[in-house]
């Protein structure tokens, strides 16, 4: 619908990674799309050993 995004500290840690699987699982089905996703993960009050600094999908 739009050409661009923004995700202001989404909560990609809820419901055990739930965003991330299913992104993961329908960006394997379309095709590559002339889009941008800008995401910004603050600081989310956790420790720079956090998990959700770390995880690669």
């Amino acid at each position: 619908m739009f050409n661009a995004y923004i995700a202001a500290s989404p909560s990609f840690w809820w419901d055990q990674k739930f965003l991330l699987k299913l992104a993961d699982k329908k960006l394997k089905t379309i095709p590559v799309l002339p889009k941008t996703l800008f995401f910004s993960d603050g600081n989310e009050g956790a420790s720079s050993d956090s998990q959700f600094h770390t995880d690669v999908y």
